[in-house]
């Protein structure tokens, strides 16, 4: 018989392999417990980012949908805050959004535009109980608002109306005047632009102005000539005129002098507030978003006026008012075989020899053909509104028209 008491004996060598065993469980484990926690901390900062990444772009949205510049503060659900910085930059808005939780800070400047309600015509001019006669190839294309059965054919230099109808759309009644402007644009925006400056001694090569930081002015008694590379926060502004090379590059910069000219060739997005000429020679193109805006403040011996020559292109807006109207040399506006995408609010007269890809307000039309000059008439003028992309946002320069969302344009 076997002993109840008898002792099994554990080889030494057993007993090793069996620790070893315990400690690649124990570091296995571990190392388990670490990739899991470093995975987590690792989801927790990217996720922390990515609300910081939306709420900042949260605060980008919230400050183009302000009606007014201000500096604004927003707190987030996820415990994030936003310092907005909200500032008017000609037909657009300038927001520069910091957005910090505890050590993280994301910060983004943007220009912004306002959507609104307004159902813009083709054309609208004002009922004074003119006709308006249509010669050559002429082709309106959208709403027209103008006096009962003031459309006509017209045969002008031999040009016959080519088109098979007068109006490709519905002609209604206007009212006797053309829709107000807002306050803030019937007057020009440069004393509110100049209001926080810093004025720079001289104009630098290429350079590149922050939109977080204060606007940058270049001022000269004399004519300035633009050759070089800028973009952003810079005004420029001459007490005589500015000349754009086509060499230069400008891009969401603004110009200010009684006489702006690019010349032959330019391209870039500027906006433009001028007092007596605005000239884009031929094939200066100016891209959306870009607002060329004459303030007439006394008509001088010449016709304050906005000229766009042969191939010449404009894509956002384009505005004529005059603080002091003679109706004998109003404001004018000349389209010669150039095209115009947007918006066009013109209180003088206005000569359209090309396309309006948009909208046309004007007081009046002439037309030059043969040697003489007609009221009234438009030749060889395509204007429509059919033909604008609907995502094309025009400029909020309608007193009547409601804001319905704010658009992101650039994000810098």
């Amino acid at each position: 018989m076997k002993k109840a008491n008898q002792r099994h004996i554990i080889p030494a060598s057993a007993l090793g392999y069996a620790i070893s065993f315990l400690l690649l469980v124990g570091l296995f484990t571990s190392g388990v417990l670490f990739i899991t926690s470093t995975h987590k901390r690792i989801e927790a900062h990217f996720v922390g980012q990515e609300y910081l990444l939306f709420d900042n772009y949260t605060g980008i949205m919230f400050g183009a949908s302000t009606e007014s510049a201000g500096v604004y503060q927003l707190h987030h659900p996820s415990g994030d805050s936003s310092d907005i910085v909200v500032k008017n930059w000609g037909m657009l808005k300038s927001t520069v959004v910091s957005t910090r939780n505890k050590h993280r800070v994301v910060k983004r400047e943007a220009l912004t535009m306002q959507e609104t309600d307004a159902i813009y015509p083709c054309l609208y001019m004002p009922d004074q109980k003119r006709k308006i006669a249509l010669a050559g190839e002429t082709r309106l294309e959208g709403k027209v608002y103008a006096s009962e059965r003031a459309l006509t054919r017209a045969n002008i230099y031999r040009k016959p109306l080519k088109a098979d109808k007068l109006i490709y759309g519905k002609l209604y009644k206007s009212e006797r005047y053309l829709p107000p402007l807002r306050a803030d644009i019937a007057k020009s925006t440069l004393s509110t632009l100049l209001e926080d400056v810093t004025v720079m001694e001289e104009l630098p090569k290429d350079s590149t102005f922050s939109f977080s930081e204060k606007s940058t002015l270049y001022r000269s008694n004399e004519g300035i000539e633009v050759t070089h590379r800028y973009q952003g926060n810079l005004i420029l502004h001459s007490l005589q005129e500015i000349l754009v090379r086509s060499s230069a590059s400008l891009e969401h910069v603004i110009l200010h002098a009684p006489r702006v000219i690019f010349e032959k060739g330019f391209k870039g997005k500027v906006q433009v507030l001028a007092t007596e000429q605005i000239l884009c020679e031929e094939e200066v193109q100016l891209d959306y978003p870009s607002a060329l805006m004459l303030y007439e403040k006394r008509p001088g011996q010449d016709q304050s006026r906005v000229t766009l020559m042969k191939n010449a292109r404009v894509l956002g807006g384009i505005l004529l008012t005059s603080e002091n109207p003679n109706f004998r040399k109003p404001v004018f506006l000349e389209v010669l075989d150039a095209t115009v995408g947007g918006l066009i609010y013109n209180q003088g007269e206005s000569e359209i020899r090309g396309e309006v890809i948009g909208s046309l307000y004007t007081n009046k039309l002439v037309a030059h053909a043969g040697g003489g000059v007609y009221g009234g008439h438009l030749v060889d003028a395509i204007i429509s509104t059919k033909q604008l992309p609907e995502n094309f946002i025009m400029p909020n320069w309608l007193k009547e028209s409601k804001i319905t969302k704010p658009v992101l344009i650039t994000c810098i």
